[in-house]
């Protein structure tokens, strides 16, 4: 893995935990400029580093396209709700 991915990975988990309502895999591809299929791996690298990641439906995007957010908590538990 390039030194390029994992700072990306890090500055990726602050910023989940720094937001509120978390953040959609489209709005991961916004901040990276990644596609999808980067997106997604990112999320998932981010939470094997640093624990569950918590699903959350964000309440104005719920309305846009049923998306969901993810956000890093620091209690260490995930609560996944669909």
């Amino acid at each position: 893995m390039r030194y390029e991915r994992l700072s990306d990975i890090a500055r990726l988990a602050i910023r989940l935990q720094g937001l509120r309502a978390g953040m959609t895999i489209a709005d991961i591809q916004n901040e990276f400029n990644v596609s999808r299929r980067t997106a997604e791996p990112l999320r998932d690298a981010v939470e094997n580093a640093f624990g569950p990641l918590d699903t959350v439906p964000g309440p104005l995007r719920e309305a846009i396209n049923d998306r969901r957010a993810v956000v890093l908590t620091t209690s260490g538990q995930s609560s996944k709700k669909s």
